[in-house]
């Protein structure tokens, strides 16, 4: 399946993206060479080919990602994320993120927010998400401990970024 990856820049991380570059050009090539690389490049800070010490305000990238069988996104790990420079913009991801505590085998997460446009405690900015979870982590755990080993994975998410969260937690044996 094509994914687009949007990263956001931290502030000032310039110095950060030049030295990690070589280290981001490397995986890029790698997706490139398996034939998985669609589109991908930064987003200037002003328009200009070189923005000089305006640096960058984040890139995008574009390619095939099978996500089948617990796989993750590639960025996951990528040297921008390591190093500082970019961070997670997406809810989705930052729960992919915050949930591989659990060691999930299978997880999917859908964002349910727009049928809930309107509602009264949508316009905390929260999403509505669905979310089921296979893990190892949930042998011998009742439903309720399972929903706690979630929530506490997801942490500061179910603060401001997640309003509502309908949990379906799986054993693999249960699968």
């Amino acid at each position: 399946m094509l994914y687009a990856i949007v990263g956001e820049d931290v502030p000032n991380s310039l110095e950060q993206r030049l030295a990690s570059r070589p280290a981001h050009l490397a995986r890029l090539t790698a997706l490139e060479a398996a034939g998985r690389m669609v589109l991908g490049g930064p987003f200037p800070a002003i328009d200009s080919a070189d923005p000089g010490p305006a640096g960058f305000s984040g890139s995008l990238i574009v390619a095939e990602f099978d996500l089948c069988g617990g796989g993750s996104l590639w960025p996951r790990h990528g040297a921008s994320l390591q190093a500082g420079i970019a961070q997670i913009v997406s809810v989705i991801d930052a729960m992919r993120e915050r949930l591989a505590v659990l060691d999930p085998v299978a997880i999917d997460i859908a964002d349910d927010s727009a049928k809930h446009a309107g509602h009264a405690g949508a316009r905390s900015g929260g999403g509505h998400y669905r979310l089921a979870i296979v893990s190892p982590r949930f042998a011998g755990c009742r439903t309720m401990e399972r929903h706690r080993l979630v929530y506490d994975a997801l942490g500061p998410l179910m603060k401001q970024e997640i309003h509502a969260l309908s949990i379906i937690a799986k054993t693999p044996d249960e699968k």
